[in-house]
């Protein structure tokens, strides 16, 4: 019977470490190369319409600036299973998208960054998309005093009611963030704890028939919008899927059953050797 335990304890803890040890984390762009995302050694896209942004890598962080004109909008983005290193943001199995990110300046003055007319901004200078396998995800407006995500219905409304975090200067410092996606949710943190919590967009399923939230496994950094400008700073970007595949956990598993029937047999063989 201690060895049924013993085995038990065993494949419990396989199947613990498989939580975390088959966890499978990707950096997609690293500052400290001194190269912009879109050199060839990561491989991102990048984009300027409207006029030309103005884009410098440098002390480790990559400066994106498009405050020349609110028409300029322009960002580095990656369709993730094109990589070299292909992998697919599944938003049943969960990951985390992590990325190092400064507010250097940021402007939504212009009259059509309020789209609704209730007198406060919808667009942002700064912005990151991530949208799953599915198309859902969320779309994030940083402001130099706040951080909020894009509704979806209203399209592209700031929502002045609920996920928003707020402070002075919230942005102004190089920041590590973490968007962490499970199922129809998510929860954006930093080291001082959570920022922001709910549920994912479906951005495509509410009439934004268009690129780019008609694209599944996307990431994008920078200014989309021509009715706002910004600097931003990039310093790290990278992924994290947060379970094993399906495939593992039946593996493990089929372990843990074929371990408890091993001993249950050979407890049934000494029980009857003891009677004879």
């Amino acid at each position: 019977m201690n060895k049924l335990f013993v085995t038990i304890g065993l494949s419990g803890l396989l199947l613990a470490v498989a939580s975390t040890g088959f966890a499978q984390s990707f950096t997609l762009y690293n500052g400290a190369s001194n190269v912009t995302p879109d050199d060839t050694a990561w491989g991102w896209s990048y984009l300027s319409q409207g006029g030309s942004a103005v884009k410098t890598a440098g002390g480790g962080v990559t400066t994106l600036d498009s405050t020349a004109s609110d028409s300029i909008s322009a960002g580095f983005s990656t369709v993730t299973s094109a990589r070299s290193t292909p992998f697919v943001l599944d938003n049943a199995r969960g990951y985390t998208v992590g990325f190092d990110l400064q507010v250097n300046a940021e402007n939504h003055s212009n009259p059509n960054a309020d789209k609704n007319a209730d007198g406060l901004a919808d667009r942002s200078g700064v912005s990151v998309i991530v949208l799953g396998s599915n198309k859902q995800g969320l779309e994030l407006a940083f402001w130099q005093n706040e951080i909020w995500p894009q509704q979806d219905n209203p399209l592209f409304i700031h929502n002045t009611v609920t996920e928003r975090a707020q402070g002075a200067n919230l942005t102004s410092l190089l920041t590590h963030y973490d968007l962490q996606v499970q199922g129809s949710s998510y929860t954006l943190s930093n080291a001082g704890g959570v920022l922001l919590t709910g549920n994912l967009r479906d951005y495509a399923g509410n009439g934004a028939v268009f690129a780019p939230y008609t694209t599944s496994n996307f990431l994008f950094l920078g200014d989309d919008t021509t009715s706002a400008r910004g600097s931003v700073g990039i310093a790290r970007v990278n992924v994290t899927l947060a379970t094993p595949e399906p495939g593992v956990w039946a593996l493990l598993g089929s372990g843990l059953i074929g371990g408890g029937l091993f001993w249950k047999r050979r407890s049934h063989r000494s029980t009857n050797k003891k009677v004879l």
